[in-house]
């Protein structure tokens, strides 16, 4: 159910956690939400507007792309 108030609409948060096979390719584009990826060996391609980028145990290649957001390997 969608709130009816513009200002509760605002405050809605939203978080995925997606498990996926060691050797998937990965893209995911937030705009405001961190993304956090480790373990996986296929591709990844992440990007935020605002928000963090956190990635880690990886075995491909890795781009990443944000707009105000910090980048951290682990």
């Amino acid at each position: 159910h969608t709130p009816d108030d513009p200002v509760e609409r605002r405050a809605v948060a939203i978080s995925y956690q997606v498990k996926v096979p060691a050797d998937t390719r990965v893209q995911a584009k937030s705009g405001s939400g961190a993304i956090t990826v480790h373990g996986v060996s296929g591709a990844v391609d992440l990007q935020t507007g605002s928000s963090a980028i956190t990635v880690g145990q990886l075995g491909g290649g890795v781009a990443v792309k944000t707009g105000s957001g910090a980048v951290a390997i682990e």
